[in-house]
This record gives structure tokens, C-alpha cells and sequence, in this order.
């Protein structure tokens, strides 16, 4: 009785050990990820077709003056936050819909949602009146709307199973793509050009007003599924374990079907559609993290944001004083994470 009591209170020991060793990696990780996220962001302010020094920055970040002032606070700095908080919605929308629909191909891209946001804009400038403010930037955000509604919708009401959520949306996704296609074909040089246009990711499109917004949006989010993480945990064990604690399904996959769509609807209503991001961050965040989403959101939004700093950068030097879409960016560096991430998460349970 004695040697089984010794071996209990060995194996909570060992347990208590491991548990705090991974918290501190929790920590570590976390902080780790803030100061690549700042060094990044610095090098965001400093870098572009002109070279900002750290004198000038501290100088101006007060008391702004002249040309490198206007510089900084009305581009590099709102260009910055655009970048950090798009990043980190999308990325945040990623987690929500790979767990809930358990499938790691779900994203606001493979959903449509994104592309119901490309038809929106395609939409209002053929006909709408563009000289009213934001009508293109409101049109992209009730065309991602309409087509979150409508996968909630066939989620919610037809009871379809979360394999068939996914292919829903990518027959929407193909819809949405043709609709617009035709629009192309309907529209004229001007409205083709700007239609081409808005089809690029581009932060340079946030500003204070769109920065605030989005910072709305995302924090309560975030806050509300970091409050929830146990139930979404839970979705990682299977919908009849799921079942099994209390939790019902439909309604907590409904929550993150619609709390994912409007982090994406509210995104790429004001850059674009920025591929790859929402699919690679949450993958990249379970490889160092885990799945355990009370450290996931974090680690995901984290990672977000800095390939998402880090890709508006190359954007800007690499054929500088050209600047590339950010969106084409993400595309070169997303295919080969992604082929990388195949390959090294082969077999994984999900």
C-alpha cells in the first residue's frame, strides 16, 4: 500500500513538473513572438522607397513635423496597425474555422468568404454612386456578409455535417469567382482597372478611421473565444466527445462559423483578399503551440501579424521604389509554408 501510494505521488510530481514547464514555454513562446512582432514593426517604420533613421522617428513621434512626419503618421504608422490587425483577424478567423469544422483546408478563402467581399466591390463600382465615402469598402463588407449568412444558413438550418460546410463553400467560392469574372466582362477600362485593383491586398488602403474599427472588432472577439476556449478545445476531441461534456455543437460551431466571418468580412473589406494567410498562421501556431486554444489564439494572432509586417516589407524593398501588392507577397511566401506544413503535419490527427 505504501510503494502504490509512493508511485501516486511520484507521477503527480512528474505531471506538476510538466505542467509548469509548459507554461513557462507558454511564456516564452508568447514573448518571444511580441519581440519578433516589434522588431519587425520597426523595421516596417524604418524601411520603404525612403529610409527612416531613429532620430527622426523619436522626433516625430510627439511632435510630427514636415515631410517625414507626414511620412510616418500618415502612412508607415496607420500602414503598420492595418498590417498587425488584418494579420491577426485573419489568422484568428483561421483558428475558429479549422476548429469548429475540424477540417485544416477551412479557411476565409476556401469558405468564399473572402470572394463574397470581391463581388461586393466588383458590385458597387459598376453601380453605385462612387462618389459617396467608403461605398466600394461597404459593398465588399455586405457582400462578405451575405455570403457568411448564407454558409451559416446551410449550416445552422440544413444541419449539414462540417465536411459539407466546407465543400459548400467552395462551390460558393467558384460562384463568386464566375459572378465576378462577368462583371469584369461588363465593366469598362476605368471600372476594369479599379476592379483589378481592389482585387490585390493592399494595407496601404487602412486608415485611422478603418485602424479603430478593426481594432473594435477584433479585441471583444478575441476576449469572447479566449472565455470559450474549453468548448472549442473540446471540438478537438470530436463532436460525440464534444457532446458527451455538455456541449452543444451546433451552436458553438454557428458561433465560430459567425465570429470567423465577421473578423474576415470586416478584413478584407478594407485591404482585400490577402491569401494564404488565415490557412498557414493557424497551422504554424499548432506546430509551436499546440492545440490548445487558450494558447493557440495567441501564438495564431501572433504569428499573423508578423508574417503579415513582415510580407508588406519585402513588399516595399524588394522592387523598390516599385511596390508590390501585398497580396502576391503572401502568395510566394504561403505556397511553399504551405507544401512544407503538408508534408510535416502528414498524418496528424486533427
Amino acid at each position: 500500500m505504501e510503494g502504490r501510494l509512493s508511485e501516486i505521488r511520484v507521477l503527480r510530481e512528474k505531471h506538476s513538473i510538466s505542467y509548469m514547464t509548459r507554461k513557462k514555454y507558454n511564456y516564452f513562446l508568447i514573448a518571444t513572438l511580441l519581440v519578433l512582432l516589434i522588431f519587425v514593426s520597426l523595421l516596417s517604420i524604418f524601411w520603404g522607397q525612403f529610409n527612416v533613421t531613429l532620430n527622426e522617428l523619436l522626433r516625430n513621434l510627439v511632435s510630427p513635423k514636415g515631410e517625414v512626419g507626414a511620412l510616418l503618421w500618415d502612412i508607415r504608422i496607420p500602414r503598420l496597425f492595418t498590417s498587425i490587425l488584418v494579420g491577426a483577424s485573419l489568422s484568428l478567423a483561421g483558428v475558429l474555422l479549422q476548429s469548429t469544422l475540424r477540417n485544416p483546408m477551412a479557411s476565409p478563402i476556401t469558405l468564399g468568404i473572402s470572394h463574397g467581399a470581391m463581388f461586393g466591390a466588383a458590385f458597387a463600382i459598376l453601380f453605385l454612386p462612387l462618389k459617396l465615402p467608403f461605398v466600394v469598402t461597404f459593398s465588399a463588407f455586405v457582400g462578405s456578409l451575405l455570403t457568411a449568412v448564407f454558409i451559416l444558413f446551410l449550416s445552422y438550418i440544413k444541419r449539414l455535417s462540417a465536411e459539407a460546410i466546407v465543400l459548400s463553400g467552395i462551390a460558393i467560392n467558384m460562384l463568386l469567382t464566375s459572378a465576378t469574372m462577368f462583371l469584369k466582362y461588363l465593366s469598362n477600362e476605368i471600372q476594369l482597372s479599379e476592379i483589378v485593383y481592389w482585387s490585390f491586398g493592399d494595407v496601404n488602403r487602412g486608415n485611422w478611421d478603418t485602424i479603430i474599427l478593426q481594432f473594435l472588432f477584433f479585441v471583444p472577439i478575441f476576449l469572447f473565444v479566449l472565455l470559450k476556449r474549453w468548448d472549442f478545445n473540446a471540438f478537438y476531441l470530436g463532436e460525440e466527445v464534444s457532446k458527451s461534456l455538455g456541449i452543444n455543437v451546433e451552436i458553438v460551431r454557428l458561433l465560430g462559423l459567425t465570429l470567423a466571418s465577421l473578423l474576415t468580412a470586416f478584413s478584407v473589406s478594407a485591404v482585400g483578399i490577402i491569401p494564404f494567410l488565415g490557412l498557414i498562421s493557424p497551422h504554424l501556431a499548432r506546430l509551436i503551440s499546440g492545440n490548445e486554444h487558450g494558447q493557440l489564439i495567441f501564438t495564431s494572432s501572433l504569428v499573423g501579424a508578423v508574417l503579415l509586417v513582415l510580407s508588406d516589407i519585402l513588399s516595399r524593398v524588394v522592387l523598390s521604389p516599385t511596390v508590390v501588392p501585398v497580396s502576391i507577397v503572401t502568395s510566394f511566401l504561403g505556397v511553399p509554408i504551405f507544401l512544407y506544413l503538408l508534408i510535416k503535419l502528414e498524418g496528424r490527427r486533427y
